[in-house]
């Protein structure tokens, strides 16, 4: 049996202490949109981790670095 996806945007509300984006990206410039769609596609063909901190500054505007072991 296959599980249901969910039927709301699944998202961190926030990383410390900066705040998401939209989950569904209503009222986020058309531009923002499509960076975030960019560094996606990036991601999903490089699978190299500097796009989803590149994805994860667009989105969280203002998160701390994480360091990685």
């Amino acid at each position: 049996m296959q599980a249901a996806l969910p039927t709301v945007p699944v998202r961190l509300s926030a990383i410390g202490k900066a705040k998401a984006l939209p989950a569904d990206l209503m009222g986020v410039p058309f531009e923002t949109y499509l960076i975030c769609d960019n560094l996606c596609q990036g991601y999903l063909h490089t699978q190299a981790d500097e796009m989803l901190d590149q994805l994860a500054d667009v989105l969280y505007q203002g998160h701390p670095k994480m360091e990685t072991a």
